[in-house]
């Protein structure tokens, strides 16, 4: 009798063990994928301190350190000098739309004023 509860025992805890396997390598994945999501994002930030002239967007005040990976990637660059100024597209969309409809001649950067012809 002792012997059929031990080995219903142990055939049971197989059967849990089999079962949260899956469950404990996926979170142990996903946890993997957001370290390495949030080191990429902290490399880009870095890199985007040394390039960008302000670690925001100038139009929109937005801090760089408070966007997503996603939206870092996005951001347009437009070369000023030796670095760049860096622009999140909607608001650089936004500023273009804006002078469109005014009839401005051209686009200009809203940092340095210089045409954008590229």
């Amino acid at each position: 009798m002792v012997y059929n509860i031990m080995t219903q025992y142990k055939e049971e805890k197989a059967k849990v063990e089999a079962e949260l396997t899956p469950i404990r390598n996926s979170r142990s994945r996903s946890s993997r994928r957001s370290r390495s999501s949030e080191s990429k994002k902290r490399e880009l930030l870095e890199k985007l301190t040394r390039e960008c002239s302000i670690d925001s967007d100038p139009i929109s005040g937005d801090d760089f350190s408070d966007l997503s990976l996603k939206e870092l990637q996005n951001l347009v660059k437009i070369k000023a000098g030796d670095g760049y100024n860096c622009y999140l597209p909607s608001s650089l969309y936004n500023l273009w739309k804006s002078q469109v409809e005014t009839n401005q001649p051209s686009f200009t950067d809203p940092m340095s004023r210089k045409e954008i012809t590229e």
